[in-house]
């Protein structure tokens, strides 16, 4: 897409940096003595800036290696930067470092035209030791590792499948490890509905994970909790199986129609006439706002991640939310109370609230920003160092960033003279910045 160079993401809790006041301890968690990870990050940047690039990077990675079969296609076809002629038919390269269960692994590989150009497991034991690594047709596989090696005896392997999924299929551990950290990574994007008469009719699956925890007395309560909490007005929840439109249009007459569960809320209505409150049953999907529908469908799968651990990846978090209801999302993650399993959070914003929040450390904050190129360039505020000093942990962060001294914004021309007969084309895209 729009990342041409490596760019690299990263957890990590940058070492010798205090913040101010409030010193934010509850938003690391400490591994070992050498290693202590931040549970959230945010992504600032200007629209077409790479954000959602990035973000999909990372779910490219993981679902590469949660959906891929063992055989065939080995990957989704992925798209080259393209602004450079150089650079379309290289191949792409993709890599995380993770902790699985305690073990730290290194998994990555390049792929070109959905073939496996190369591709490499790592695993840390008091040195980093190699698992496997290929490239072309080379490959390498570690000793302690025979499963491996009779797939390779067998020849079994090649460049239409990723190397770790056959092996996970064979009960390889360390493949089978790496395949549990990435069911552990969830990725949420809003689709843009296609207009009021269609959006009932269509289903993203994204709120099963909380319709899931309505059927469960306890899970309801915590979903009602959250709901209530929001201020938006629900008293309660339903689920009720309704006709499945899609799935009843080709069905025979002598089939059960086709039902799908429906998750319907409960208002209290007032009665002039008899002075009393009556519940009203309606379908979320038809009578509640795009904001409530988000929520709903949002709290299910934060929820999921808090109970059992693993990272969350949102993109345009903010869309349709208040800026209150982000940072409770973000404090979830950032409170040891509510993210026992430290769970992690990341997502993309144009919220910048947030940054004078008092929620993030510096080390917890990101930005993209397009080169003369139209490349992306990823960066944390820790990396931007004016005069090679670290940003002050007294600044104004907000107000810093609208600002553009961060970068990561757009540098927009003059809106007026476009509409101003007497003003050239180059007046109106003229741009200042510092």
């Amino acid at each position: 897409m729009s990342v041409r160079d490596e760019q690299v993401f990263s957890l990590v809790a940058a070492t010798g940096i205090r913040e101010k006041g409030n010193a934010l301890t509850e938003n690391v968690v400490t591994v070992s003595e050498h290693l202590d990870l931040v549970k959230t990050a945010v992504v600032y940047g200007a629209n077409a800036s790479g954000k959602s690039n990035l973000l999909r990077a990372i779910n490219f990675l993981v679902m590469a290696l949660h959906e891929t079969p063992p055989a065939g296609t080995a990957v989704e076809k992925s798209q080259p930067f393209v602004l450079d002629r150089q650079t379309t038919n290289e191949p792409s390269l993709l890599e995380a470092v993770f902790l699985i269960d305690g073990v730290q692994y290194r998994y990555g590989f390049e792929i070109r035209n959905q073939l496996v150009v190369a591709e490499w497991l790592y695993v840390w034991r008091k040195q980093e030791t190699i698992i496997f690594e290929r490239h072309d047709n080379t490959l390498r596989i570690g000793r302690a590792y025979p499963k491996l090696k009779e797939l390779q005896a067998k020849s079994m392997i090649n460049d239409a499948s990723l190397l770790l999924n056959l092996g996970a299929l064979f009960n390889d551990e360390s493949c089978l490890h790496v395949k549990k950290w990435a069911s552990r990574v969830r990725y949420y994007h809003q689709v843009q509905e296609l207009g009021l008469i269609l959006s009932p009719l269509l289903s993203t699956g994204d709120d099963d994970a909380t319709v899931t925890y309505l059927l469960d007395a306890t899970g309801k309560e915590r979903v009602l909790q959250l709901l209530q909490v929001a201020d938006i007005g629900i008293d309660d929840l339903e689920v009720v199986e309704e006709k499945s439109f899609w799935g009843n249009i080709f069905r025979s007459k002598d089939q059960p129609p086709v039902t799908k569960p429906m998750v319907h809320t409960i208002r209290r209505v007032w009665d002039e006439k008899e002075r009393i409150f009556h519940n009203v049953s309606m379908p979320l999907m038809y009578f509640e706002s795009e904001g409530t529908r988000k929520l709903f469908n949002l709290i299910g799968l934060v929820l999921t991640i808090l109970d059992e651990g693993g990272v969350f990846i949102a993109d345009e978090l903010d869309t349709k939310l208040h800026p209150l209801l982000t940072q409770r999302i973000v404090q979830l993650f950032n409170s040891p109370v509510t993210n026992p399993h430290n769970a992690q959070f990341v997502f993309a914003t144009h919220d910048t609230n947030l940054l004078s929040a008092g929620l993030f450390r510096r080390d917890q904050i990101w930005f993209t920003e397009k080169d003369a190129k139209g490349a992306t360039q990823l960066y944390a505020l820790t990396d931007y160092k004016p005069g090679g000093k670290t940003v002050r942990n007294d600044e104004q962060l907000e107000k810093n960033y609208i600002a553009g001294k961060y970068g990561g914004i757009p540098y927009l021309g003059n809106f007026d003279a476009l509409f101003d007969p007497k003003s050239s084309p180059d007046e109106a895209v003229a741009v200042t910045h510092e």
